[in-house]
């Protein structure tokens, strides 16, 4: 991570695990923790936060860690975008702004909850060039070692040309290797859906890192395609 030319990220990591430091004598959790461990391990610091961050691991989310209450991690689903409450607050909000009311309250407040999409189409349509943090785009070489195809999550510019990543280049093998099993895990995932193919499918769940056993990736699997049969015909059940 570069400022001016200079690389920034010695004196980054320094200042963090002083935080760290600092916080663990004051007895309390640092900010971050999961995110501060990771970057200890792998040498660069993820950025999504912890609550997302650790849905993709299998480090932290463990019973003897409380489910990741000892991180400061909150349960699915009080209190995160996964509860009712919060579903159905977005639901109506959305359905409002589809039907163009409440315009205002997308363009004016830049909701987090839909991270840049509003900022992005406005970019376009104003040919504003703008810098986003992080945009999801097909790799094409945006990240060095990666499937083409595969999805990631980088930083990008959005304008009249649409939205173009800006490339990222090399990780360190940890990331890479972890990056290049997520791609594989939904490769799959996808080529189950197009097939119908139940096992395919279960692999899918089963290449999840969060997933605990296979007794609980098939009971999974055979709920999930139970209640959502309707939407799933090319599955014989």
């Amino acid at each position: 991570m570069s400022i001016k030319a200079k690389d920034v990220y010695p004196t980054l990591k320094k200042k963090i695990f002083e935080n760290r430091v600092k916080a663990e004598k004051e007895g309390h959790l640092p900010l971050r923790p999961i995110s501060i461990k990771l970057l200890e391990v792998f040498g660069l610091l993820p950025v999504p936060g912890d609550n997302h961050v650790a849905e993709f691991l299998p480090y932290f989310l463990r019973s003897e860690f409380d489910w990741g209450a000892k991180f400061g991690v909150k349960r699915f689903p009080g209190d995160t975008i996964y509860s009712d409450e919060w579903r159905r607050s977005m639901w109506t909000r959305a359905s409002a702004w589809a039907e163009g009311l409440n315009l205002d309250e997308l363009f004016k407040r830049r909701f987090g909850e839909f991270s840049f999409s509003s900022s992005i189409m406005e970019a376009m349509l104003k040919g504003e060039k703008r810098f986003f943090e992080g945009v999801n785009l097909p790799s094409e070489g945006l990240i060095d070692g990666l499937f083409h195809e595969g999805v990631v999550e980088v930083p990008g510019v959005a304008g009249t040309m649409g939205v173009r990543g800006v490339s990222v280049g090399s990780l360190p093998k940890g990331i890479t290797a972890l990056l290049k099993a997520r791609i594989e895990q939904q490769e799959l995932t996808v080529e189950a859906a197009l097939s119908g193919d139940k096992g395919l499918a279960l692999q899918a769940l089963l290449l999840d890192p969060l997933t605990p056993s296979i007794n609980a990736a098939e009971k999974m699997l055979n709920d999930i395609l139970a209640m959502q049969a309707e939407y799933l015909p090319q599955f014989k059940h």
